[in-house]
């Protein structure tokens, strides 16, 4: 699925430009994270373009897992972003909740759609499913 190598090749330029970022400003012991998140999801990406997985279908066990994993963090995350909204004055602060805010759910619809886009996939493979 070309969807998991494009969030990868995004991460892998964000996390460098931020490691050459706190390179700059901070130091090399503030682009120690950022590098080293950069790198293995380089690896990662080289690894999933060199070897790409056979889609799976979903489950309804595996639909369910996901549904409640994604929806509690995903919430959790939302209240976190409001509680920040409301107890910092700082206005960057708060334009960084805002977007926050919108891309939580903007990213759980993609997560959907790529997920039915792989159980598409694996039905008209004729993929059966798997026992997870």
């Amino acid at each position: 699925m070309k969807s998991r190598q494009i969030v990868l090749g995004i991460a892998v330029l964000i996390l460098g430009a931020s490691a050459v970022g706190f390179l700059v400003t901070d130091g090399p012991r503030a682009a120690l994270s950022p590098a080293l998140g950069a790198i293995v999801s380089g690896v990662i990406l080289y690894k999933l373009v060199r070897n790409p997985p056979a889609p799976t279908r979903w489950t309804r066990h595996r639909v369910m897992a996901s549904a409640a994993i994604l929806g509690i963090s995903g919430l959790a995350v939302i209240v976190t972003l409001v509680w920040v909204l409301t107890v910092r004055p700082e206005w960057p602060i708060r334009i960084v909740a805002v977007i926050g805010i919108l891309l939580v759910p903007t990213l759980g619809l993609w997560s959907v759609r790529m997920a039915r886009a792989e159980d598409r996939a694996a039905r008209l493979s004729g993929q059966e499913p798997s026992t997870e």
